[in-house]
């Protein structure tokens, strides 16, 4: 049972330097990898992994070799959740410091900056949805249409209840004339994010656009329900106007 537990105890440590990039002699990996005895073994790689000095002296100090073994399995599994996590916050905090570089960049026009530091979050994670979509907002302003609705169909390939990619995706068809595919667009903006005012707003629009202004008027006042700005009041009571005159 000893051996057994020595391997697993070699594979968990093999592995962990790996994930770590922990630079340790090859003479020494050589002779760990090749050691049968597990006293020798465990006392070897206490001292080439991130064990504190108690830590360290407590497995020196336990007599029963299994139970050695055991406690340095469970060690080296913690400093593998530990670096794990690490990690992830890292990549967390660099994607947020991206983001909010691409608002500021957004803000200021210029959408170049704001498109490359897309890019750069989608290399640090190309999972991230809001990469994405931060993408599609830079180029749909950048006026870029073909590239905007290329970032928008991603993050709908990766979350097919994306609504801000439907979003993306139903600007850009108004703006390549497909009024009719824009509206299906919003349609599934608004069926997976059903309080969301923009998508109401939008989907006045568009109605408007088609001289539509009863619909117009119905979605117009659903934005107005969920956020009574001054803004959408405005709007709201142009097409009061419209449907009047009409």
């Amino acid at each position: 049972n000893s051996l057994l537990l020595l391997e697993r105890v070699k594979e968990l440590y093999f592995n962990y330097i790996n994930y770590i990039n922990r630079k340790v002699s090859q003479d020494l990996l050589g002779y760990i990898k090749e050691s049968v005895n597990p006293n020798v073994a465990v006392s070897l790689i206490a001292v080439t992994i991130n064990l504190t000095f108690e830590e360290q002296y407590k497995l020196q100090c336990e007599t029963d070799t299994e139970k050695r073994l055991e406690d340095l399995i469970v060690r080296i599994n913690k400093l593998f959740s530990f670096e794990a996590l690490d990690k992830k916050i890292n990549e967390r905090i660099k994607v947020e410091n991206e983001k909010r570089q691409k608002e500021i960049y957004i803000k200021e026009k210029n959408y170049d900056k704001a498109i490359e530091l897309s890019d750069k979050i989608l290399e640090i994670n190309p999972n991230y949805i809001l990469g994405n979509i931060l993408g599609a907002k830079s180029a749909f302003l950048k006026e870029d249409y073909e590239l905007a609705k290329g970032y928008a169909q991603e993050a709908i390939s990766l979350d097919i209840n994306c609504s801000e990619g439907y979003y993306y995706l139903a600007l850009v068809r108004e703006k390549s004339d497909d009024l009719e595919e824009a509206i299906e667009c919003m349609k599934r903006a608004i069926l997976y994010d059903l309080n969301n005012p923009k998508y109401y707003t939008e989907m006045s629009k568009f109605y408007k656009l088609k001289q539509d202004y009863k619909t117009a008027l119905e979605y117009m006042s659903e934005a107005v329900s969920i956020e009574d700005s001054i803004e959408y009041k405005v709007m709201y009571s142009e097409l009061v106007k419209l449907n009047r005159k009409k």
